[in-house]
């Protein structure tokens, strides 16, 4: 068993796109301890309700997301956003046909390049 501390630094370093090579010699871990211990921590961030996002679902609330925005943009330009949304494609070589299935839907057509469509949103 390893600490939460170091589970989430193994996590964080895998994200990043460390080697597990790397990431396993500080706390002397196998490969496969890495993946499970970066899928409970990705897990359990997923998971977290103070972390997650609500879209505003009343009009006070609407209301309240619109001044938001408007009060930290400049000249009140942002008036009547609720939410921000971006994204970005993290290119990834081409996955073989046995581990998915559909290997055409990680085609970007935008891009033309293989990857992982990477969405976030938030408040203000």
């Amino acid at each position: 068993m390893i600490t939460t501390e170091i589970a989430l630094h193994c996590c964080l370093r895998w994200l990043a796109s460390g080697s597990y090579h790397e990431i396993r010699l500080l706390p002397g871990i196998s490969r496969a301890t890495i993946y499970v211990y970066c899928h409970r921590v990705i897990r359990a961030i997923n998971q977290c309700p103070n972390l997650s996002y609500n879209l505003p679902n009343t009009p006070e609330k609407i209301e309240e997301a619109s001044d938001g925005f408007k009060s930290i943009s400049s000249h009140d330009v942002m008036e009547g956003c609720v939410g921000a949304i971006d994204g970005i494609l993290l290119r990834t070589i081409i996955s073989p046909k046995k581990a998915v299935e559909h290997v055409k839907s990680f085609f970007s057509g935008h891009y033309y390049a293989y990857g992982l469509n990477i969405l976030a949103a938030c408040d203000h």
